[in-house]
């Protein structure tokens, strides 16, 4: 596996993993730890690891306003983004938020035209193989 077709191969491999692993995670790590202070680590780790990784590829340190907006945007989702999922993975199942924040794109796209955003018939393609997904992954439970 090398060159761009490996590449993508492993960076799909990673995110089927790391995101199919999530919740789960997310639910087992919530029987020793308080909700928010497991996310915000989680969190923080991530962070850290994506500004070491941007470093040793030559990036410069963010410069002030930027940093500013991108930290406005991590706390909003942290409060109302991920940080409402792991409040409600301590009283509903990890699957039962798999499947709802898997069919977040379902909402997003038929929001869009209320916005101004024009939702292909390709992307509605790829929105079905994403729900056709998880209706298999959940038939039998």
């Amino acid at each position: 596996m090398s060159g761009p077709r490996g590449f993508i191969i492993a960076a799909l491999l990673v995110v089927w993993l790391v995101w199919g692993s999530t919740y789960y995670a997310i639910r087992v790590s919530l029987e020793g730890f308080p909700p928010f202070g497991m996310a915000s680590v989680r969190l923080c780790i991530a962070g850290a690891v994506l500004l070491i990784w941007a470093r040793l590829r030559g990036h410069p340190w963010p410069e002030r306003r930027p940093l500013l907006l991108v930290s406005t945007a991590g706390v909003l989702n942290f409060l109302a983004g991920n940080g409402s999922v792991v409040w409600a993975e301590q009283t509903v199942s990890s699957g039962l938020v798999a499947i709802l924040v898997g069919v977040v794109p379902v909402y997003t796209a038929a929001m869009g035209p209320f916005f101004g955003a024009k939702v292909t018939a390709r992307q509605w393609g790829g929105i079905g193989l994403g729900v056709l997904g998880i209706v298999v992954l959940n038939a039998g439970g």
